[in-house]
């Protein structure tokens, strides 16, 4: 049901996410497109930077990157432990929506921003009317 009500929220021309197991923790992110571009914003708290890598694999865009906790072991005193550490992947299959010459990110205080160029024909074109 959750993924029925995703897709029904997501527009057809958006670089649709590969849910996949392979992680311990899920990042929050959010997507937006505007006329020109995908851009696409995960919180990750607690992620250093060289800890991260986006790469395109194929027609994929690929987020991985690890939360590490600083505990030296197990038992150091926890009662209860909430925070969520240890590996994460995302993926968003780009198709033919993206330019892959046009993708930059930046990392500031714990959020990554991926912006993604849309490919000439994924824009969308107004048509004159002639009379």
């Amino acid at each position: 049901m959750f993924l029925t009500r995703y897709n029904e929220r997501v527009p057809q021309n958006f670089p649709w996410e590969q849910f996949t197991t392979e992680r311990s923790w899920i990042p929050a992110i959010d997507i937006q497109a505007d006329s020109g571009n995908f851009i696409i914003t995960a919180e990750l708290p607690g992620v250093d930077q060289q800890d991260l890598e986006i790469s395109i694999e194929g027609d994929s865009l690929l987020i991985k990157g690890e939360k590490k906790l600083n505990r030296t072991e197990a038992n150091d005193g926890f009662l209860m432990t909430e925070r969520h550490a240890g590996a994460f992947q995302r993926s968003f299959h780009l198709g033919d929506k993206v330019d892959r010459e046009e993708i930059s990110a930046s990392f500031k205080d714990g959020v990554l921003v991926i912006t993604l160029k849309k490919n000439e024909t994924s824009r969308k074109k107004l048509v004159e009317i002639k009379g």
